[in-house]
């Protein structure tokens, strides 16, 4: 029997009606996407959240957002920056800022599409050519040793699995999990989950994109 697919409510906000209304009308064509809401007015962002349920905001990267930030957006709903296909740079900023995905400008509707379903699902998602710029960012350093327990669950991690999830599949607590991310973090030298995704990327912890 086919369970039916979730369905992902998404925000669009971007001061470009025609981008707006463009986006819109593509991800309305996805299984399993809803366009909750379109906001023109960065500072109308958060007030709109209140009031209008979204799993994922699509965000135009630059767009003035008042008094907030991606960090206080994300607290929210899952971010996925818009962003220009020329500037990793500032993508790599987004991420680092909060936003959970990266879509480029001149990304496919398909890739945009995966994109919104995998930050609901609790996936970080980027382009293959951001983690490749993330991977460079990383000090180049002699291997770390990490333990099995600890690439385990570096490995979920990167599965953009939570850390309540991690502990049911391990059968460990939740604040043994968080232990071991802290400790692992200071080992491989990174600040963040995304920074997680991309050492396990790089040292062969779960499959390269393709």
């Amino acid at each position: 029997m086919n369970l039916p697919t979730p369905t992902v409510r998404v925000a669009i906000s971007d001061t470009r009606t025609l981008v707006r209304e463009g986006l819109k009308a593509l991800l309305q064509l996805q299984a399993g996407v809803i366009v909750a809401t379109e906001i023109a007015d960065g500072a109308e962002i958060i007030p709109r959240l209140m009031s209008v349920q979204c799993d994922v905001l699509l965000l135009e990267r630059g767009m003035p957002l008042g008094n907030a930030d991606i960090r206080e957006l994300s607290e929210s709903v899952r971010v996925i920056a818009l962003c220009r296909d020329d500037d990793l740079g500032d993508a790599l900023n987004a991420l680092r800022s909060g936003a959970r995905g990266v879509v480029f400008e001149g990304s496919t509707v398909p890739a945009l599409a995966d994109a919104v379903r995998a930050v609901a699902a609790g996936e970080v998602s980027m382009p293959f050519e951001l983690q490749a710029r993330m991977a460079e960012t990383l000090q180049d350093e002699p291997r770390v040793r990490l333990t099995a327990r600890e690439r385990e669950i570096a490995a979920h991690v990167a599965n953009g699995l939570r850390n309540a999830e991690i502990a049911r599949r391990l059968f460990i607590s939740e604040q043994t999990v968080k232990t071991h991310l802290g400790r692992i973090f200071r080992k491989v030298n990174v600040r963040d989950r995304v920074g997680l995704t991309i050492y396990a990327s790089r040292c062969g912890l779960v499959p390269r994109p393709k």
